[in-house]
């Protein structure tokens, strides 16, 4: 089985194609590709309210591309999610209207529980310890989405208007900032059993490969705070150059880290996973799950 899904984000479109092999033993999630796109929807919609004419088309032109990409891949279910941007414009639903006329595609703009659900497919099945709870952050350009668990549940799930582009933009977020803290200080309200955190993202990511680790490695919230200090210390044009980030990354990992950071600090956590996984990773887990249920079709 092959599956395609993309997700509409704020800062980027990312585009991710999968085999599916089945198993005596289960299910193995093979990825095909990955395409990110720097569309930056947020960059408007955060300070304007709205989607300009250009950056719509050119989220048009990308899902065009994203529709012949699973074509040649030969992909039999597709699946087009929108987050934190994408909720706030005042013309999404015009956008969606002009996706599907031009390509066929449905757009699902997914709210922030949503968001963090689909997130949490990526995790579940990571093998982890029974005597640690563990907090998931997937930190985007517009939002952060945080669902804490154990082996066993799922104890809370949020999503908060904290993200990269709105950080960049000067936003205000005093008041995101403690709804989340007053939340999580009552979720975690008579746990004795302690933290870690499970990072996602594209952010992350990259800053786990700039530490040095080793894939799966664990990162230490010193050595973050080290790679925040170095990142801060180097001019954008720097960045790009002497580390090879991306035009649209070399703005944004630095408002990330500080979002990490800023929640290891509050949390008293020291250790931080990186299953380097994202929202199009857990649409795919959710589609296999809902195609084997019932068998629908998306494409």
């Amino acid at each position: 089985m092959r599956l395609a899904a993309a997700d509409i984000g704020s800062n980027a479109v990312r585009f991710i194609f999968y085999n599916i092999y089945e198993t005596p033993e289960g299910p193995v999630f093979k990825k095909i590709s990955v395409v990110r796109l720097p569309v930056r929807l947020g960059e408007e919609v955060f300070n304007t309210g709205v989607v300009s004419e250009a950056k719509t088309e050119a989220l048009v032109k990308a899902l065009k591309a994203f529709r012949l990409m699973a074509e040649v891949h030969g992909c039999t279910h597709v699946r087009v999610m929108a987050t934190s941007a994408m909720r706030e414009a005042e013309n999404s639903l015009e956008i969606v209207q002009k996706v599907y006329y031009a390509t066929g595609l449905e757009v699902e703009i997914i709210d922030g529980r949503e968001e963090a659900r689909y997130l949490f497919a990526n995790v579940r099945d990571l093998k982890l310890s029974d005597k640690w709870d563990y907090l998931h952050v997937d930190v985007g350009g517009g939002s952060t989405e945080l669902t804490l668990f154990n082996k066993k549940n799922v104890l809370f799930s949020g999503s908060y208007n904290i993200g990269t582009l709105r950080m960049l933009g000067g936003k205000n977020l005093d008041k995101e900032w403690k709804s989340l803290f007053e939340d999580l200080k009552k979720a975690l309200r008579g746990r004795r059993t302690s933290l870690r955190i499970v990072g996602t993202g594209g952010n992350i990511n990259k800053l786990h490969r700039l530490s040095g680790l080793k894939e799966g490695e664990p990162m230490k919230r010193k050595l973050l705070e080290a790679i925040f200090k170095m990142l801060k210390s180097l001019s954008y044009e720097e960045r790009l150059v002497k580390l090879g980030l991306n035009h649209d990354r070399a703005d944004v990992i630095i408002p990330a880290a500080e979002i990490f950071i800023r929640l290891a600090k509050e949390l008293n956590v020291n250790t931080i996973l990186v299953p380097k996984l994202g929202l199009s990773d857990g649409i795919i887990h959710a589609m296999y799950e809902e195609i084997k249920r019932t068998g629908k079709d998306r494409f």
